[in-house]
């Protein structure tokens, strides 16, 4: 009705201006379903605005995460003794896992010892990060912009199909026990599941194997053993990619 008002081309400036303003609060009115019926759920009222027409900017439903203090650690194993498991890799806004967040989940599994790059093998999707942004510097390390993560899932949604996906195996990343497993543990705090899979980091493990790879760094990289182990990675710090190599790399280690 105000927009009608307005439509007419009223010339005084003071009335023109009390217009504006009153659109403007009935725009952000809108937004925060301040006219929401009393006793309506508001999702429900935000999906009747969109059903008739009128473009408004749904509320996030964010869950209520476990209690991080009663929440179980994700279990670190040395026993190299499995040929089956899931390789991982997440891509984050930065390194604090307390504070960034998931941008991308890469995963292959492995069976017998075996790589199998098809589809039913392979997990891969962006994930929309938890109130961060991606910084300039995540954009020149991984590819990834704000732009690709725009309308991917939660990570509380994402976690919950990624360890489907996983099933009982184990768990094989590259610092995964002191980087990844902290993001998986959060995720699944705010997804309500309880991670019950065994972690083994390919990184503490390589370490027995620097002095025979000429490797001298007190850090080995995953860049390093890819080279040392002539093994290429297409496409270095994306999820996949990393996940693809850190089996490859865990699998030719063991061979060894």
């Amino acid at each position: 009705m105000i927009n009608k008002v307005k439509e007419l081309q009223v010339i005084d400036e003071t009335v023109n201006l009390e217009l504006q303003k009153r659109i403007d609060e009935n725009d952000k009115r809108r937004k925060e379903a301040e006219y929401m019926p009393k006793g309506a759920v508001k999702e429900d009222y935000f999906d009747f605005l969109e059903s008739v027409g009128v473009s408004c900017e749904k509320p996030r439903k964010v869950p209520t995460p476990l209690p991080k203090d009663d929440y179980p650690r994700i279990k670190g194993i040395t026993n190299d003794d499995f040929e089956s498991f899931v390789a991982f890799d997440f891509e984050t806004t930065g390194i604090n896992s307390n504070q960034d967040a998931i941008i991308e989940v890469g995963a292959i599994k492995v069976i017998d010892g075996k790589i199998i790059e098809s589809k039913e093998y392979i997990f891969q999707e962006f994930v929309k990060p938890y109130k961060k942004k991606i910084s300039e510097k995540i954009k020149e390390i991984t590819g990834i912009d704000n732009a690709d993560v725009e309308n991917a899932r939660d990570m509380w949604e994402v976690i919950p199909d990624f360890m489907e996906f996983v099933g009982d195996l184990p768990l094989v990343g590259f610092n995964s026990n002191a980087f990844d497993c902290r993001f998986l543990e959060r995720a699944g705090r705010y997804s309500h599941i309880i991670i019950k899979n065994d972690s083994f980091d390919v990184m503490t493990y390589a370490n027995s194997f620097k002095k025979e790879l000429n490797i001298k760094k007190q850090r080995c990289s995953l860049a390093d053993l890819s080279v040392a182990l002539s093994i290429t990675n297409p496409q270095a710090h994306r999820a996949l990619a990393d996940a693809i190599t850190t089996a490859k790399v865990f699998i030719e280690l063991k061979r060894r």
